[in-house]
């Protein structure tokens, strides 16, 4: 796996990573409310800025943040039930989602070695 090196470390480089996070957040809720997505849109961008925020935070050395790869997980579950709600079949959505999870535990574990 690639480190990135900072100027920051430690908290203040977290600090910075979720400011920019929070940026990306207002900027994609303004754009999709501004443009009059579909509800599910702003959803599921919001989850994928929440887990690149941990995956920002894993490559920059740093400890993820359970709450908040539970966070993302809600919201991408949630806004891709919004958009497929028509034929939805709740089997592979908790297929994919089981998957998501083994995924998440054995990147953390090969990053712990």
């Amino acid at each position: 796996m690639v480190k990135v090196k900072f100027q920051e470390s430690g908290e203040n480089a977290g600090k910075r990573i979720e400011g920019i996070g929070l940026a990306l957040f207002f900027i994609w809720v303004g754009f999709c409310w501004f443009l009059e997505f579909h509800p599910s849109v702003p959803l599921i961008g919001v989850g994928v800025i929440v887990f690149s925020v941990q995956l920002t935070r894993i490559l920059f050395g740093l400890k993820h943040q359970g709450f908040w790869l539970f966070v993302g997980s809600v919201f991408l579950f949630i806004g891709l039930i919004q958009r497929l709600r028509e034929n939805v079949k709740i089997i592979p959505v908790l297929f994919v989602a089981v998957g998501i999870l083994i995924l998440i535990r054995n990147v953390r574990l090969l990053m712990k070695t």
